[in-house]
């Protein structure tokens, strides 16, 4: 019969007994509760009321002189003096917020916000008259059904159109270049228009640029004469009875101003 080795038996050590707590800590030692139920919050404090739930910011119930003053500081931007483009103007994304401040904020756009608009202008080629010693230019027929008219896409003037009453300027800034320079890379004049307080002020700048057009040659007293004109039907405009700015059809007249050949 085989015999069973039992196996070595193994160490056994003690656990150390637990440090007994000093006789100041027994002492203070708050009593245990022997209590099974646990104490809840609502329990622990009866007179705290519960937090009100968040409701949603209603915007369209502020006063409309106060939702015009964020509109305007919406679509002005951080710099006041910011200039929108209409050649490649986009409408602001609040116009997509709904069909009530789509209607709100148009017309705070166009009448506070800078506008610059490009026109052409056919003053090359009363230059080029001159030097031929022509008093007026010839027409021509691409030249002049481009001169005088405003530099505006079809997409962008339909978005102004469709504006309606909405669509007012009170600061304008006419850039003029050649009807040649499809590019717009020489600005020949700009005629700037603010209506503010019921009084319109207008500025004339022209500026020299025979190195790029030599061969056509012109003078900048016929730009500024031009500038003029136009600025003299801005404020014929001005001058009618309920003006608050000016609509796309005024726009349309004043640029009018810088075409040489009627």
């Amino acid at each position: 019969m085989a015999r069973t080795r039992l196996a070595a038996p193994r160490d056994v050590t003690h656990a150390q007994a637990p440090t007994p707590l000093p006789t100041s800590d027994v002492a203070h030692s708050p009593p245990m509760s022997t209590s099974s139920t646990k104490e809840t919050p609502a329990q622990a404090s009866p007179s705290s009321t519960p937090a009100p739930a968040a409701s949603a910011f209603r915007f369209l119930d502020l006063p409309a002189e106060i939702r015009n003053r964020i509109y305007f500081y919406a679509v002005l931007g951080p710099n006041s003096v910011t200039i929108y483009n209409l050649a490649n103007f986009d409408e602001p994304a609040l116009t997509a917020v709904s069909h009530q401040v789509y209607n709100e904020v148009l017309p705070v756009m166009f009448a506070e916000c800078n506008f610059e608009i490009s026109v052409g202008s056919d003053l090359l080629q009363r230059g080029k008259a001159r030097r031929a010693g022509r008093a007026a230019p010839r027409r021509r027929k691409g030249v002049q059904s481009k001169a005088g008219t405003l530099g505006v896409k079809r997409s962008i003037m339909r978005f102004i159109r469709e504006s309606k009453a909405a669509a007012v300027f009170r600061h304008i800034k006419f850039d003029i270049y050649a009807v040649q320079d499809v590019q717009r890379h020489y600005r020949m004049s700009t005629l700037s228009l603010d209506y503010a307080s019921q009084e319109l002020k207008s500025s004339v700048s022209s500026r020299m640029i025979f190195a790029q057009y030599g061969q056509y040659d012109f003078n900048v007293v016929d730009m500024n004469a031009a500038a003029a004109d136009a600025s003299a039907v801005a404020r014929a405009l001005a001058e009618r009875t309920g003006f608050i700015g000016f609509g796309i059809k005024d726009l349309d007249k004043i640029a009018k101003g810088f075409r040489f050949v009627k």
